[in-house]
C-alpha cells in the first residue's frame, strides 16, 4: 500500500477476492481491472482507500465492497458493477465526484456507505433491504435525487448485523434533493 507511482492494477481470473488494504493510499492509481472471477473484497476493507486518482471502476461480478473500500476516493465518478448486492460501512465515504452507482442488485448498505458523495444522483437499484441501524448511510448526498424502494425487512438483514430491522440515524441527512422515499 502507498506506492507512489503505482498507475494500473490487474487481477487476474485466479483472484476471486480483493485483499485487505492491496492498494490503499495509491495516489496515483487511476485504473484498475477486475476479473469477472473476482467476487468480492476483503471483509476487513481498505481495498483502494484514499486512492484520489481512480475516477472509474468496473466490477462484473463483485457482490460485496468492504469496508472503507473506496473511503476518499475523491475523483472515483462512476461505479459499474450489476451485481453489486451489499455496500459495506463507509465503502464510498468522503467520493465526493461520484455521480452513479450502475447496480440494480443494491440491497445492503451499513453505516456510512455513501456519507459524504455529494454528486451522488441515483442509486440504481430495485428494492433496498437493510440500512445499518447506526445511520449516516446517505449523509451528505446533497445531490441524491432518487433511491430504489426501501423494503426493510428482520428477514433480510445481513448475517453480521443482528439488529432490527430500522432506519437508523441521519440515514439521508443533507440529501437536499431527494423528493420522494418509498416503503
Amino acid at each position: 500500500s502507498g506506492a507512489a507511482h503505482l498507475g494500473a492494477v490487474v487481477f487476474p481470473r485466479s483472484v476471486t477476492s480483493i485483499p485487505s488494504g492491496i492498494c490503499s493510499y495509491c495516489g496515483n492509481l487511476s485504473k484498475v481491472s477486475i476479473s469477472p472471477t473476482t467476487t468480492s473484497f476483503a471483509a476487513t476493507g481498505n481495498e483502494f482507500i484514499g486512492c484520489g486518482s481512480l475516477t472509474n471502476i468496473r466490477m462484473p461480478s463483485v457482490e460485496t465492497v468492504g469496508v472503507s473500500a473506496f473511503m476518499d476516493c475523491g475523483s472515483l465518478q462512476t461505479v459499474d458493477a450489476p451485481v453489486l448486492s451489499a455496500v459495506l460501512d463507509h465503502a464510498f465515504d468522503g467520493c465526493g465526484s461520484l455521480t452513479e452507482i450502475y447496480s440494480d442488485a443494491i440491497e445492503v448498505v451499513t453505516v456510512g456507505g455513501f456519507t459524504g458523495c455529494s454528486s451522488l444522483k441515483s442509486i440504481g437499484t430495485n428494492d433496498i433491504k437493510w440500512l445499518g441501524r447506526s445511520g449516516l448511510n446517505f449523509n451528505g448526498c446533497c445531490n441524491l435525487t432518487e433511491i430504489g424502494t426501501i423494503a426493510l425487512s428482520l428477514d433480510n438483514r445481513p448475517p453480521q448485523d443482528t439488529n432490527d430491522p430500522t432506519i437508523g440515524t441521519s440515514c439521508f441527512a443533507n440529501c437536499r434533493k431527494l423528493q420522494t422515499l418509498v416503503f
